[in-house]
């Protein structure tokens, strides 16, 4: 698989501050505040920008309740976390232009958002599993709990996404037959759209899955530098999970090809 990527010189940083955290008993009234604000903002991109604006409160404490080994607070948090991405997931599927044009560009619009949010998730908890590593006092509880919430939270963004990808499949057809234009220009003017406003799908998935081979080779040095024998089980799984990413990739579906390369490194996060 060769692909060439012009490289990315600055990683965006993104910082939302927890409010009141799911273990006060006043984040009953923190989070009606917050729906509240959500309910009177208006049009379909800012509703999503606001939706995904609480959600990196509702991250925040997420990683503070995983912090202070609050595992039931994490949990309430997620759930309110999901919430909100649900309703952006429900607001693709009404979204409706009579211009199919300002249609795509509206949901392209919430895909940055969601990319930019994204990001902000995985930066998260890289952050959090190396403060509590640097603190030396991680739980095998700990682990799982982060484990198990963000592969949740994945999974949540993930729901949205492809969302997205079906609300644009929706609106080509529509394209095609106000405009009698073919599949192929039609999908080269999306992607200029989506370039233009910094999505790039292919290298995302692409990064992710030599990320998840960079950091099986990394594990396998380390195995060998202790002296731990790596299961062939273990390695078989890696293998079939990152094969049928490339395979993914190759085929042009790369949101699942970056949620199998996730799942992948997933196996040897330790």
């Amino acid at each position: 698989m060769v692909f060439i990527f012009p490289i990315v010189s600055a990683q965006q940083n993104i910082t939302t501050e927890a409010g009141i955290t799911p273990d006060s008993f006043l984040w009953g009234f923190d989070k009606t505040l917050d729906q509240l604000s959500l309910i009177l903002t208006t049009g379909d991109v800012n509703k999503a920008k606001k939706a995904l604006e609480i959600a990196q409160e509702r991250l925040a404490e997420i990683k503070i309740m995983i912090e202070e080994n609050k595992s039931n607070a994490a949990e309430r948090a997620k759930v309110e976390h999901g919430k909100l991405l649900s309703g952006i997931e429900q607001n693709i599927v009404k979204l409706k232009e009579d211009n199919s044009t300002d249609e795509i560009k509206k949901v392209i619009d919430i895909e940055k958002e969601l990319d930019v949010y994204d990001q902000k998730v995985q930066q998260t908890f890289g952050e959090l599993k190396i403060k509590i590593k640097i603190d030396g006092k991680i739980t095998s509880e700990q682990k799982k709990l982060i484990a198990s919430i963000l592969n949740s939270l994945e999974g949540q963004t993930g729901k949205v996404e492809i969302e997205i990808e079906n609300k644009k499949d929706e609106i080509k057809v529509k394209i095609n037959q106000e405009t009698g234009r073919s599949e192929k220009e039609i999908e080269s003017e999306i992607k200029d759209m989506e370039h233009e406003k910094g999505i790039e799908k292919d290298k995302k998935a692409f990064d992710t899955i030599n990320d998840a081979e960079e950091e099986f080779t990394k594990f396998l040095e380390k195995a060998k530098e202790k002296n731990i024998t790596v299961s062939q089980n273990l390695t078989n799984q890696f293998n079939s999970l990152l094969k049928e990413a490339k395979d993914q990739f190759n085929q042009s579906n790369f949101i699942e090809a970056r949620k199998l390369a996730k799942q992948a490194e997933r196996l040897i996060d330790n």
